[in-house]
């Protein structure tokens, strides 16, 4: 995982979408813990039967 903040774009138990509000509240942090080869890793909420969709925050894609 790259080394900045992923952003929650869709969290479908969101109140919005008649959910609990379980989750990331809208960011994840990487944090510099190497996992599974990447030298940075992120803990995540996942909430129950709920869908998630995260992205990198804008301006931090490489490519």
């Amino acid at each position: 995982m790259p080394a900045t903040a992923i952003v929650g774009y869709l969290n479908s138990d969101a109140t919005c979408c008649g959910g609990t509000n379980a989750g990331n509240l809208g960011v994840v942090a990487a944090e510099g813990v190497p996992g599974h080869g990447p030298s940075c890793s992120a803990r995540l909420a996942l909430p129950p039967l709920a869908t998630i969709f995260l992205m990198p925050e804008e301006g931090t894609l490489h490519g």
